[in-house]
């Protein structure tokens, strides 16, 4: 029988792939039978100077192989020209190029989406050769003006010479992909943008392997154009420069040279190893027109101090030594307010400013910067203190200091502060007017009265309201001056408002500081409200209203009210009442109801009902009148504040247990309430 011959055979293919840039060989290889014949694999050039042997024992090795990690696929780079950084944008396939010129230059370009070049917006851009984009015309010139007048974007301009190598491309690109990859980048280095970024267009010049003319050898950079029609954006892209003794410059600048921008660095190489935003051969700009988005107020001017901003008009820095500080405060709240203009010319843009909570920042309205904390959810590092004549809400303006264990920088530390007063007298007066009746021997006659020898009272409907705001504190206590302020005693109370609008401010002392640190104390002011209610019932639920007839020995119910405070942290306590025949708090003839916060023993139809645990504190008594001439009396109370954290306020009043008390660095503000009586 006839044996049949076998054939042994491979199946491979080469393939070339290539653009105006760059040139690759690709080889796959399918099943290959093994052979005793000589062969090898790889390429070689006509001088030997690039070759590549693809290292395999067998020729069955090559379908099992691989340089790329795909079996059986070769990959070689064969243009000559260094592998491109990770930073540059895709150019190549399909792009234009500029021609083979000696400082020759694109045609006009016309742009699908303008580009907004501070301020300015342009159709068209020509590429030249020698490394550099322009808008209005073309140059043929390598003659670095520093100021050419004319908006220009040089990321290399030196000599170049296409000629003798390297391609010079451009392309305008909405792809979404590379769209994509562009908004990437601008929002990862712009992150505090007040409008998200999103690109629209994207212009990409490439000079690839370009020699100079000098022929030291070859450059490789890129320059990307965004916009998304409001904002604009520049990156410069760089790659392997060689170094170079001609003359270059890398910058951008505007036809009226109010923007620009130079590199200060010392040979080409380092435009490669330097970025200004932390990724080395990428540099990215922002060349929108600042000043018509700055929103700056009549009383402001856009400037420009380490960056765009706005800057005061000559004649409006009211106060610069507090940057013109406004303070409100009120119960547990407060807000202060910088002027803008005076932070910007002193190198503190609102941005780096916040309260003692980091996340506490300030917000820019109307040419001021406010900062606001409160007692509900906005706490913001607030202190609150007291020191036997105020109580202080208290917290810090300060910029942020960088990481590290030194810092040359300036910073800013702004202390203000809420005080409101201990001591302040209240008066609430209140006509009560009383039917003909009989009254006793005593000097007080209000008990042991049947109804038909009951004198009547009649009320006058207003509710008496006391509006009390900070006095500033003594020298001892944070530098502020007292305004005016009354003892404590039950028999001395002051006037019925007190109102402060003192403000002092603490220069920085320092024995070695530069001027690097400002700091300032701005002391504030805050306002509340008192107010005494009688009601009918025990409930407190029916005040009186209009006139309103009370016999004499009816028992009434009074409650003292604070307004404007925050009830969770501070009490109101009644230290004392008392009565007297005319309108005068001091007046000689007196009859004591509440003494040191408890009833006096002397009259047995005095209750207190609450004091020391709330904002409202609540007492009663049967209602009585002078036995000496007078057809009126009045009601005087003397209360003050304190803080709650250590427990209740005011002291116990159970018989073997009083005893005085030592008033307390919580205790903040006293008042005198007045009602009057007359007799008709």
């Amino acid at each position: 029988m006839r044996s049949l011959a076998v054939f042994k055979v491979v199946s491979f293919q080469v393939v070339l792939a290539y653009n105006v840039h760059r040139s690759f060989i690709l080889i796959y290889y399918g099943d290959n039978a093994a052979t005793g014949q000589p062969w090898q694999a790889g390429y070689n050039t006509v001088d030997s100077v690039s070759s590549f042997k693809i290292p395999a024992a067998s020729v069955s090795e090559l379908s099992s192989s691989s340089n790329i990690n795909v079996t059986a696929c070769w990959s070689f780079h064969v243009d000559g020209s260094p592998i491109l950084p990770a930073n540059f944008l895709p150019f190549g396939n399909g792009e234009a190029v500029t021609p083979r010129l000696e400082n020759g230059s694109s045609e006009a370009i016309t742009l699908q989406q303008p580009f907004k070049f501070f301020g300015r917006t342009h159709n068209q851009t020509f590429v030249n050769n020698n490394g550099y984009l322009i808008f209005t015309e073309p140059l043929s010139t390598h003659i670095l003006p520093l100021h050419s007048g004319r908006d220009i974007i040089a990321p290399l301009w030196t000599h170049l010479d296409n000629r003798r190598g390297g391609t010079i491309s451009y392309r305008e690109d909405t792809s979404s992909a590379v769209l994509a990859q562009v908004t990437a980048v601008v929002q990862q280095y712009f992150p505090n943008l007040q409008h998200s970024f999103t690109a629209t267009s994207v212009f990409v010049a490439t000079w690839d392997s370009v020699p100079y003319f000098s022929d030291e050898g070859v450059v490789t950079f890129q320059v990307v154009l965004t916009s998304n029609g409001d904002h604009s954006f520049i990156l410069f892209n760089y790659g392997v420069l060689a170094e170079t003794r001609q003359p270059w410059l890398a910058h951008y600048d505007t036809v009226d040279f109010e923007h620009s921008y130079n590199f200060s660095l010392l040979t080409v190489s380092e435009l490669s190893s330097n970025s200004n935003v932390n990724c080395n051969g990428r540099w990215v700009f922002h060349v929108y027109d600042v000043c018509n988005t700055l929103d700056c107020t009549g009383n402001e001017v856009c400037r420009f101090r380490d960056g765009y901003g706005c800057g005061c008009l000559e004649g409006q820095r009211p106060n610069p030594e507090t940057f013109d500080a406004l303070e409100f405060c009120a119960s547990s709240t407060g807000t202060i307010s910088l002027s803008s203009c005076q932070l910007f010319e002193s190198g503190f843009p609102p941005e780096i400013l916040h309260l003692n909570d980091p996340s506490c920042k300030g917000v820019s309205e109307n040419g001021r910067v406010l900062f606001h904390f409160d007692n509900e959810g906005h706490v913001c590092g607030t202190t609150l203190s007291s020191n036997g004549t105020h109580f202080i809400y208290q917290n810090t303006i300060q910029s942020t200091l960088p990481k590290g264990v030194i810092t040359r920088e300036r910073w800013i530390n702004i202390s203000f502060s809420c005080a409101y007063p201990l001591i302040q007298n209240l008066s609430m007066p209140k006509e009560i007017q009383a039917e003909h009746g009989s009254t006793g021997s005593a000097l007080v006659s209000k008990s042991g009265l049947d109804s038909s020898s009951a004198s009547s009272i009649l009320i006058s409907s207003s509710t008496a309201t006391a509006l009390v705001s900070n006095s500033a504190l003594d020298s001892s206590s944070a530098g502020f001056a007292v305004v005016s302020d009354s003892g404590s005693d039950s028999g001395s109370a002051g006037s019925a408002l007190i109102s402060s609008s003192a403000i002092s401010t603490l220069s920085p002392t320092c024995s070695f500081c530069f001027m690097f640190v400002l700091s300032i104390d701005l002391p504030g002011r805050g306002t509340y409200q008192i107010r005494m209610i009688p009601y009918h019932d025990a409930h407190f639920t029916c005040p009186y209203e209009g006139d309103v007839e009370v016999q004499v020995n009816q028992q009434m119910y009074v409650a003292v009210e604070v307004e404007g405070v925050d009830r969770s942290q501070i009490a109101t306590v009644l230290d004392n009442c008392w009565a007297t025949p005319v309108n005068d708090i001091d007046y000689q003839i007196r009859w004591n109801l509440i003494i040191r916060e408890c009833p006096n023993p002397e009259d047995g139809t005095v209750e207190v009902l609450q004091n020391g645990i709330d904002t409202t504190s609540r007492f009663s008594f049967r209602v009585f009148t002078f036995t000496r001439p007078s057809d009126q009396i009045f009601l005087h109370c003397q209360m003050h504040l304190c803080l709650v954290q250590n427990g209740r306020c005011a002291q116990s009043c159970n018989p073997g247990h009083r005893r005085r008390r030592r008033r307390s660095l919580a205790f903040y503000h006293s008042a005198a309430i007045t009602m009057g009586l007359k007799k008709s």
